[in-house]
């Protein structure tokens, strides 16, 4: 006991060491917390910015490199840092040293240089903003007249706004506030789940099905209202305002559309309507809309989904906020879609006052033309505009952009000339009533210096001291509290410049006159004595250009002693001298070169842009865009891109340029941080400066990626692609949503066939047929048939009518338990046709085991077999003998008429094969008979359905098997009766003898069965009893018998006997010996009996007369033959 009692003080004690070290160690690692901020990247220069965190104060680091410049040039870098909106200075850095105009710059110049500053900014900064420029010189040494200054493009000079990494304390005052807050809304979110149960849970009391097709709502039963997110500042709640509507199809935009182009949808998408307004937005929810107004055309243009997007308006600018949009597109899986991501920022000019003081050359060498042909110009009479013309058509440009009625932006006019001779050198400084400025661009351009011929030399430092006096001089109205602007424009060498005497320059106070006794401008002189020139370049020396350098610069410095005249501007147009014309300039101000008209225009746009100061609406911002729990993001397939919206000549346009274009890729989207994070499911975007510069160009951003919907949900609904997504920056109390755009899967389709198979002839006996679709959910549920989902194909279907598709079709069956969890099960799909057509096999179905979504082959065939049957006979005599000679033809009742089906000529050994023969009604006629046999009756027989597949034959007339006993059916063919008649004629002349009688008798039974006498012409016939041709029984022996002779003719005793055999064969004996003296024609026998004479001896013929002819050879014969024996027996005798 003891020692567990140690062992525990022990553990406390290492405990109360470890865990403040722990703390320690914590608030080490938040303050080695860094985040790099890219400031500039170019080809030439890179400056980046990283903050380091402590207790009470933020040290900051800028580190910067420069390389060589294509030209050679020498070049500085110098920087500005603004805190809270007003300039801060830079501690003292080596070989970094305060220059003009509040910058910090290196103290030498070089071709490339690298290295760091860095400053202490203490926690209470707010916003703290940093620019950037280059100076550019000939040489290393950078001697003052030689130095051009601003080099750098305007859109990488900034201001940049600095991202400030929170403190110690700040963060855990802000971990406290989430977890306030966090706490709260876990509560609120519990209880609607809580919620959902319930009405979950009703649902399925009243439907406990689980069919594929469910009409009750499971899922996100109130989308928009249960949708909030805490934004990473603990301070903010997005909670998506835009309508959904959750019925049975799932959930989606209210104000929807199958669109993901203007003239372009899929059934499987369903976006935010973007080309059109509705009620169903933010604009109709107060309470945090930040200004939403609903949805506006990007691109000025009549609305359309194309270029629809949110709009969120800033203030009371109609035309200034921001915009937003998401929308989804299929593609070529049915299960992947594209998502798209685009907020554009914007800006606000900031209100304050300027003056500006534009100062113009109107010596004689301004009326030069130029290359630009006037609106009526023609080849006959071509006329072209004067230098002087187009300065003005840019300068009503460059006011018409800048003023308005507020007043906050003044223009003043100032000019420089001699008389026609050359003589008399002087400025004028405009007039606007009491003032030397005005806000009117009308009164502007209409006043005398933009009016009046343009004519002598070119005094450039009256000139430019007038522009000075009249943003200084407070009798011409300058404003102590504006910032003041000079633009000085010539064309040319000045031809006149100051006189220096008793240690300084004449100016225009001490050595010019004053002229006010004109109404539009005040004329100053200049004094005979204090300048040098005659207006002539002839006259121009080395003196010119340091005199009128040095002049101005001493004048400026004694009117402007606070440095309040910041931005100078010097353009040279039209001009290719020498460079000291070049280095006067760029002494004055910034210097650029106007090669043409549209040069001029353009830099007069780019002065208008940096002398107004713009508030981005989108400042260090951020996106966040979280995946919904029904989708899972696709690898590899993100993209981001800046998306522009540019505006030119009131005309606007989108660019977009993706962050893989590197060289082209914005400053301030290559500053964007972030990216996709699986921790919280959601893509997550910072540093977002999405503003306008210049109110011309309004900076955005795009993101792209794809998404898969997972597989329990391809049911065939529609499921949100994310939960709430915003973008927000410190222009907005609250944050800027998108409307949610929902998918589904590609619903099962499955296509079905029916296929008649037999005869195409038979169609009289297809009925119309009916596919009934049914479903199977799971492996183990029954089939049962799914409603509404029948194809009815007729009878007289032929083609494409044949088909049908089921579409539509669920691929998952959902089902939501008790407890609100949800099940899924694949559903099954097979085609049935219950009822079969009579006369056809049962169907049969390919793929009856089910079709399902992941089923290779999504189409089914029902095949109707037809069912037939085959009628076979020989042809046979009476003995049971095959006959030839035969021809059957099979008939087919159709509609009640007799068709002809098949018809069978003499085929071998008489065997008759009618085959595939359909249920029906048939007449079997014998078409051509064996000669000598009788025609078959008809036979008429029925083959009849049968369940078994194999139909019946049902002989309703006739009979197609005559003997039963033998094998196979046998059709019988009766002989044709035959008759029997005599023909009675002289045995030597052949002519007939009539009155002879015979008589007819059954051989066997002596019984006389009829009698005949022959008539005149020799000839007789038996008759039956009736008097008709008597029949002889086939197979019977018929005895002819002459009964009674013609006198003078011996009477015939002889036998003849007639049989007629069973396969027709007739056989007549005479006396037992055949017979061949009869005939056989048209079934009668005709026999023909000769007769001889009395009185005649045998040797007229008969028996005994060749008797004796062959004995009375015989002896000649013999008697010879005696005698040779004789004769030669003598002859041997006498030798």
């Amino acid at each position: 006991m003891k020692k567990t009692y140690i062992w525990g003080i022990l553990a406390v004690f290492v405990l109360n060491i470890l865990l403040p070290m722990l703390n320690v160690h914590s608030v080490f690692a938040r303050e080695q917390n860094t985040s790099i901020q890219t400031i500039v990247k170019t080809d030439h220069l890179s400056v980046n910015v990283k903050p380091t965190v402590s207790e009470n104060q933020i040290q900051w680091q800028v580190d910067y490199e420069r390389t060589a410049q294509p030209d050679g040039n020498f070049q500085r870098m110098k920087l500005r840092l603004l805190a809270n909106g007003k300039v801060s200075s830079f501690p003292n850095q080596n070989s970094w040293e305060a220059l003009d105009d509040n910058w910090f710059g290196e103290s030498k110049f070089a071709k490339e240089g690298k290295g760091s500053l860095s400053f202490v900014t203490d926690t209470t900064t707010e916003k703290l903003q940093l620019e950037v420029q280059l100076d550019q010189a000939d040489s290393a040494e950078g001697k003052k007249e030689t130095v051009v200054q601003n080099v750098l493009e305007s859109k990488y000079q900034g201001p940049f706004d600095l991202r400030i990494p929170v403190s110690e304390n700040k963060e855990n005052n802000t971990n406290n506030t989430t977890d306030t807050q966090s706490s709260s809304d876990s509560q609120s979110t519990s209880s609607q789940v809580d919620n959902k149960k319930d009405t979950s849970a009703e649902d399925s009391a009243t439907d406990t099905s689980s069919k594929a097709y469910n009409d009750q709502p499971i899922i996100l039963s109130n989308y928009s209202q249960s949708a909030a997110v805490l934004l990473a500042d603990g301070q903010r709640i997005y909670r998506d305002l835009f309508d959904y509507t959750n019925d049975a199809q799932g959930t989606y935009p209210t104000h929807g559309t199958n669109n993901y182009l203007d003239n372009t949808s899929s059934q499987y998408i369903d976006n935010f309507n973007y080309g059109s307004n509705s009620t169903h937005s933010p604009a109709n929810n107060p309470s945090n809309n930040q200004g939403y107004t609903g949805v506006s055309d990007i691109l000025g243009n009549a609305l359309n989904f194309n270029e629809g997007y949110h709009f969120y308006q800033n203030g009371n600018n109609s035309n200034s906020g921001v915009y937003t949009k998401k929308t989804v597109a299929p593609t070529t899986d049915p299960n992947t879609f594209n998502v798209q991501v685009d907020v554009v920022g914007g800006a606000s000019a900031v209100v304050t006052p300027i003056d500006i003081a534009f100062v113009v050359d109107r010596s004689g060498s301004m009326q030069t033309p130029t290359n630009v042909q006037k609106p009526n110009s023609t080849a006959w009479w071509p006329q072209y505009y004067t230098r002087f013309e187009l300065l003005r058509n840019a300068m009503d440009t460059f006011a018409s952009n800048l003023l308005d009625s507020s007043g906050n932006v003044r223009i003043g006019l100032a000019s420089f000339q001699s008389n026609s001779s050359g003589s008399s050198p002087f400025a004028a400084i405009s007039k606007f009533g009491s003032s030397g400025f005005t806000s009117d661009k009308n009164t502007l351009m209409r006043h005398a210096i933009l009016t009046e011929t343009p004519i002598g030399g070119t005094p450039t430092y009256l000139g430019v001291e007038a522009g000075i006096k009249l943003l200084t001089d407070p009798t011409y109205g300058a404003r102590s509290n504006a910032k003041k602007v000079l633009i000085v424009l010539t064309d040319g060498v000045p031809t006149y410049w100051p006189v220096f005497s008793n240690g300084k320059y004449a100016d225009i106070n001490d050595g010019a006159s004053k002229d006010t006794s004109s109404s539009t401008y005040d004329r100053y002189t200049g004094t005979g004595g204090k300048y040098s020139g005659n207006g002539s370049e002839n006259n121009v020396q080395s003196a010119t250009y340091t005199s009128t350098s040095s002049g101005i610069n001493q004048f400026l410095n004694s009117v402007d002693a606070t440095g309040q005249l910041k931005d100078k501007y010097a353009i040279a147009f039209g001009f290719s001298g020498d460079t000291n014309v070049k280095k006067m300039l760029a002494n004055i101000g910034t210097f650029s070169n106007a090669s043409d008209a549209g040069t001029i225009s353009t830099i007069l746009e780019n002065i208008r842009r940096n002398i107004l100061n713009y508030n981005s609406y989108i400042d260090d911002g951020q996106l966040s865009d979280p995946m919904s729990e029904f989708v899972n993001v696709v690898d590899g397939k993100t993209s981001v891109s800046a998306i522009q919206l540019l505006t030119n000549n009131g005309l606007k346009s989108l660019k977009i340029t993706p962050s893989s274009d590197e060289d082209n890729y914005p400053a301030y989207a290559a500053n964007i941080k972030g990216g996709w994070d699986s921790s919280s499911n959601s893509f997550s975007f910072t540093n977002m400066n999405l503003g306008s510069a210049d109110g011309i160009v309004q900076n955005g951003f795009r993101l792209n990626y794809q998404v898969q919907l997972k597989e329990q949900y391809r049911d065939g609904k529609f499921y949100p692609t994310n939960g709430p997504t915003y973008a927000n920056g410190r222009a907005y109390e609250q944050s800027l949503g998108f409307a949610i755009p929902s998918v589904r899967s590609e619903t099962l389709s499955i296509g079905v066939a029916k296929i008649w198979d037999g005869d195409s002839s038979y169609t009289d006996l297809r009925k119309d047929v009916t596919f009934q679709l049914q479903q199977k959910v799971g492996n183990s549920g029954s089939w049962t048939d799914v409603t509404g989902q029948s194809i009815t194909i007729p009878f007289n279907a032929s083609g494409d009518a044949l088909k049908g598709t089921f579409s539509g079709l669920p691929a998952v069956s959902i089902t939501q338990n008790a407890d609100g969890s949800v099940n899924y099960q694949k559903v099954f799909y097979h085609v049935v046709e219950k009822n079969r057509i009579p006369g056809y096999k049962a169907p049969v179905v390919t793929q009856d085991s089910g079709v399902s979504i992941d089923s290779t082959n999504k189409n089914v065939t029902v095949t109707n077999s037809l069912m037939t049957t085959d009628v076979d006979f020989t042809k046979v005599d009476e003995a049971g003998k095959a006959l030839n000679g035969a021809e059957f033809t099979l008939y087919r009742k159709v509609g009640g008429n007799p068709v002809e089906m098949q018809r069978i000529n003499n085929p071998t050994n008489g065997k008759f094969h009618f085959a595939s023969l359909p249920i029906g009604d048939y007449v079997l006629k014998e078409t051509q008979t064996p000669t000598g046999f009788a025609t078959r009756d008809d036979v008429a027989f029925t083959v009849q359905d049968s369940s078994s597949g194999k139909p019946t034959i049902n002989v309703t007339t006739g009979s197609l098997d005559d003997d039963s006993s033998s094998d196979g059916n046998q059709i019988v063919n009766h002989l044709l009766p035959f008759s029997l008649s005599i023909l009675k004629q002289d045995t030597q002349s052949k002519q007939t003898i009539a009155g002879v009688t015979f008589s007819l008798s059954e051989k066997g039974t002596n019984k006389e069965v009829s009698t005949l006498a022959t008539d005149a012409n020799g000839m007789g016939q038996f008759f039956d009893s009736n008097n008709n041709p008597l029949k002889l029984v086939t197979g019977k022996t018929y005895v002819i018998k002459e009964t009674k002779g013609q006198d003078g003719y011996v009477l015939d005793n002889r036998t003849i006997e007639v049989t007629v055999n069973a396969n027709g064969a007739i056989t007549v004996t005479r006396d037992g010996q055949n017979y061949s003296d009869y005939s056989n024609k048209d079934q009668v026998i005709k026999v023909t009996i000769n007769n001889q004479k009395k009185g005649l001896l045998p040797s007229t013929g008969g028996k005994g007369r060749s008797i004796f002819v062959i004995f009375a050879f015989a002896c000649f014969v013999l008697a010879i033959a005696i005698s040779g024996v004789y004769f030669y027996r003598n002859r041997k005798g006498a030798r």
